[in-house]
């Protein structure tokens, strides 16, 4: 579950995804698509980073990580598999097949 940055509202996975499909570039497209895209995130990051104050540096602070010895492949969402985050709660979470889950390492 995602949360709306204006209202704090939570959105499925689905709705994650279909906003991520409008905001990251996708190998193939128009070139002027992916100029679109690229604007268009920049906006959406900027505000969500002012949204997010103080807070956004925790998770600066934490490091994606992979698993030795292998490579992230791309997820949808624009995370590759095994970045690891910690939420809000503190737990850390790390991504695997497209979805966040604990990390317990």
């Amino acid at each position: 579950m995602q949360l709306l940055t204006q209202s704090g509202q939570g959105v499925t996975e689905r709705e994650y995804e279909r906003k991520m499909a409008e905001l990251v570039p996708v190998a193939g497209e128009a070139p002027s698509v992916t100029a679109a895209k690229r604007r268009q995130f920049a906006t959406y990051a900027a505000a969500v980073k002012g949204l997010a104050g103080r807070a956004l540096d925790k998770v600066n602070s934490v490091p994606a990580q992979t698993p030795a010895g292998t490579a992230a492949p791309a997820a949808p969402g624009g995370y590759p598999d095994g970045t690891v985050i910690e939420n809000d709660a503190g737990q850390r979470m790390i991504r695997r097949g497209g979805k966040w889950e604990p990390h317990n390492g």
